[in-house]
Parts: structure tokens; C-alpha cells; sequence
């Protein structure tokens, strides 16, 4: 189901980027007679509706799909930032692009009959050319969002280990001042030096106790019954 979901994305993507580039060669390349514009007109209508549109709308269902088919997906900032713009774009497109295509056929269809108005072509192609460009834009940070997945981290959590882990071993620096403390009978002031000389006496390994050899036996006296 996974795969069968993440081709459907793919198919729809390319559908998308296709339908969005085909546009804008059809949009830029039309010629001025007004019959001929009329049939340009008439073509990129169809390319909204039939490509364009069903594309996106694929793009965003397999998107909603696979979030629901694949749980991690919905803890990651990524997936959300990709729904964002996908909900964007299929409005823009809705607005922007497929509406204003049909009214730009309706008015190119006028002017080729001699009924239409220039000045309202122009102004609509001006609205088409830069909703057009913001899309595609928006498309190629969707496509490069989904395809590099930055992972945006939000932590509350202090990062230092250090303030809450405590230390197995006291350090030699923390022992001194312990020793020396311990070497002065309280209320009894200490020198530097002689706080000093008392630290240094008590990390001197202490003597071996001394071993009392056991004691021996004295040796018993001969029996002199056979010397006599």
C-alpha cells in the first residue's frame, strides 16, 4: 500500500511540474493574430483542467494517504511544511490558474470575433504571468522539501548534560580542602602553610604495620639417661 501510495505522489508530482511548465510555454509563446490566440487560448484552458488540476489534486490525496499510512510522518515538521504549500498551490491553482484561464478563452474567443476588449486581456495575462511564476516556485520548495526532509527540532529540554548528572568520583581539587579541614580541631585557625603541609601529609601512603614474628619454641633439653 505504502509503494502503491508513493508512486500515485510521484506520477502526480510530474503530472503537476509538466502541466505547470506547458502552461507557461503556451502563455509566452502565443502568437498575436487573434484567431490563432484564440486556439492558444482555447489549448492552455484545457491543459489547466485536464492536467494541471487532477495533478494537483493527486499530489494532495496521496500526500493526506501516506501521512495516514505511515504514522512517524506525522511527528516530522517536514510533512506539515509540504501539506502547507500543497494546500496553497491547489488554491492558487484554483483561483490564479484555472480561472483565470477560462476567462482569458472566453475573452480571446471575443476579440477573435471583434467583440473584445484588449485593455481586460491584458490586465488578466498580467495576473496570470506572475500567479503562474509564484506556483511554480512554491511547487520547486515543495518538491525539494519532501526531497531533502530537514528535520526542525523544538526542544524545552536544557541541552548540558552537566546539570543533570552528578559526578561517580570526587576530584582531587574537591578532596584537598577536606583533608586539610579535617587535620584542624574546629575553631582552630590554620596557617596557609601549615594547611598546606597537612594536606600534603595526609596523601602519603601510611606505613605497613609491623608483623610480630611468632614466637618459637624452645628447643628441649636431650634426654641424658643413656649419657649417664
Amino acid at each position: 500500500m505504502k509503494r502503491f501510495i508513493k508512486i500515485l505522489h510521484t506520477l502526480g508530482s510530474i503530472g503537476l511540474m509538466g502541466g505547470y511548465g506547458a502552461y507557461a510555454v503556451m502563455v509566452y509563446t502565443a502568437p498575436t493574430d487573434p484567431a490563432a490566440y484564440a486556439v492558444v487560448r482555447y489549448s492552455i484552458e484545457r491543459v489547466s483542467t485536464w492536467l494541471v488540476l487532477p495533478s494537483l489534486c493527486v499530489c494532495l490525496v496521496s500526500g493526506l494517504l501516506a501521512i495516514a499510512a505511515h504514522p512517524p510522518f506525522i511527528d516530522a515538521t517536514w510533512v506539515w511544511v509540504k501539506a502547507v504549500t500543497g494546500v496553497s498551490m491547489f488554491e492558487g491553482t484554483l483561483g490564479a490558474i484555472q480561472g483565470r484561464a477560462k476567462e482569458m478563452a472566453e475573452q480571446a474567443a471575443k476579440a477573435a470575433a471583434g467583440t473584445g476588449s484588449p485593455e481586460a486581456m491584458a490586465e488578466l495575462l498580467r495576473g496570470e504571468r506572475t500567479a503562474l511564476w509564484l506556483l511554480i516556485v512554491v511547487a520547486g520548495v515543495n518538491v525539494v522539501v519532501g526531497v531533502w526532509r530537514p528535520r526542525f527540532k523544538f526542544s524545552s529540554r536544557p541541552s548540558s548534560a552537566a546539570s543533570t548528572t552528578e559526578p561517580d568520583e570526587p576530584t582531587e581539587g574537591d578532596d584537598a580542602p577536606a583533608l586539610a579541614s579535617d587535620a584542624v580541631a574546629p575553631g582552630e585557625a590554620v596557617a596557609p602553610g601549615e594547611a598546606v603541609a597537612q594536606t600534603e601529609a595526609s596523601k602519603e601512603p601510611l606505613p605497613p604495620a609491623a608483623v610480630e614474628d611468632p614466637p618459637t619454641a624452645a628447643p628441649q633439653p636431650l634426654a641424658q639417661d643413656q649419657a649417664s
